[in-house]
């Protein structure tokens, strides 16, 4: 019997220690806590005395454990980082400047209205085979229209703040421009009551002059087609402000664009010049506008309320890597060669772009976006402006429509409408 009490007392010895919880040591309460053994009322105990208080670390960073180990030091600090992180989807509704009612044809000396609106005074249709039966026959040669439609886009933006300031990167896309013109052959009735029939012509020079009767004709209809393609992309960093804390900040910009401008035309109808002949006319020209460069800027922002404003001039000296041609199909013959004329050239495109901007936040993750956005470049090839209209005055000689190497300047304007989502 006193052999099973002293093992039964041993185990108790071992068992009572390991099933108790240690205490700290009391400190005597400051004033406002409560002496030991009396407890508030309610039962709650103040911040250090029972209820620790929440931790640095619960305030600086969500709750959340998901991704991250509450105890990695390098883990805490990607989710500060990223906690700001925002992303936006704008849809845009822009206008790209078209063919700014483009000559589609090279210089006339006749004196005539080139654009059939004056029924007294119009081009006398000719080719090289003289004036076009029945005499007189009259030509028209139309413009390409300037575009006035409004483009659909999509534009992407995805931004993180730091304490350094904030990376910014987006990237846009516009549906295809397709700006055209049509002409079929019709009757014109002059102010003294005659009607002579009206066709489609298109102007050359004779030997790089400016010709009265020099063109090509298309007796059975004509269409002119301009498409355009136009997106890009660009990452900034945005600094910190120059003043913080003040009504209006200033925000340096430094970063990198790149836009891609597309441009192509086409000149096509069908012309009998006699019974056995029949030419499909057709002059093709393309611009191909490959843009890059370093991007520098301000950003000046204000707070109303829930609404901030901002404004943001940014300049990018753009390096342009153009590609270039023009071809042409059955000018004089049904068998004669095609022909190209292609070339690669770089030239400087400067781009300043401007842009007025608001934002209205909802919640505390959510924001409305409203912008109105302006571009203009200048080194820009369209394709309307780099078809050379030029003929030899020899008939045998091969048509000499060419590449134009000029450049033109470019300019879009629009609206932005997006949301704002911030991960917080």
């Amino acid at each position: 019997m006193k052999f099973w009490t002293i093992r039964f007392v041993l185990a108790l010895g071992v068992l009572l220690p390991a099933l108790c919880f240690a205490q700290e040591p009391w400190i005597a309460p400051g004033p406002g806590y409560p002496a030991p053994g009396n407890p508030p009322a309610g039962g709650m105990l103040p911040p250090g005395y029972g209820n620790p208080a929440p931790g640095l670390y619960e305030e600086l960073v969500p709750r959340s454990r998901i991704l991250y180990d509450t105890d990695s030091r390098c883990d805490l600090t990607f989710k500060e980082t990223f906690a700001n992180t925002y992303v936006r989807l704008d849809y845009l509704m822009w206008q790209i400047t078209g063919g700014r009612n483009a000559l589609l044809g090279a210089p006339n000396s006749s004196g005539a209205d080139l654009s059939g609106k004056d029924p007294d005074n119009l081009l006398v249709a000719s080719d090289r085979n003289g004036t076009r039966a029945p005499s007189p026959t009259y030509a028209v040669v139309p413009n390409l229209p300037d575009n006035r439609d409004i483009l659909n886009g999509l534009r992407g933006v995805f931004g993180i703040p730091t304490r350094a300031g904030t990376f910014e990167s987006e990237i846009f896309y516009f549906e295809q421009m397709d700006n055209r013109v049509a002409f079929a052959p019709t009757q014109t009735t002059n102010s003294f009551g005659f009607t002579r029939p009206l066709i489609a012509a298109t102007t050359l020079l004779s030997n790089g002059e400016v010709s009265p009767s020099t063109m090509i004709l298309y007796s059975d209809g004509y269409q002119a087609r301009e498409k355009v393609s136009f997106f890009g992309a660009e990452s900034n960093w945005i600094f910190p402000a120059f003043l913080p804390n003040v009504p209006t900040t200033v925000s340096p910009i430094l970063g990198f664009r790149y836009v891609s401008f597309q441009d192509k035309m086409s000149i096509a109808g069908v012309d009998e010049p006699d019974d056995t002949t029949t030419l499909n006319h057709y002059i093709g020209s393309i611009a191909r506008n490959n843009i890059f460069g370093p991007q520098i800027g301000l950003r000046f922002s204000t707070t109303v309320g829930r609404l901030d404003l901002n404004m943001e001039p940014k300049f990018v000296a753009g390096i342009n890597r153009l590609s270039e041609g023009v071809s042409t199909r059955q000018i004089y013959s049904p068998t004669e060669e095609d022909r190209h004329d292609n070339d690669t050239r770089t030239v400087f495109s400067p781009i300043f772009d401007l842009s007025f901007s608001t934002k209205l936040h909802l919640s505390e993750r959510f924001a409305v976006y409203v912008a109105y956005d302006m571009m203009v470049a200048g080194g820009f090839s369209r394709a309307y402006n780099n078809v050379y209209y030029n003929s030899s005055s020899t008939p045998s000689d091969p048509p000499q429509i060419s590449l134009r190497r000029g450049l033109s300047s470019f300019f879009a304007q629009g609206f932005a409408v997006g949301g704002e989502l911030t991960f917080r």
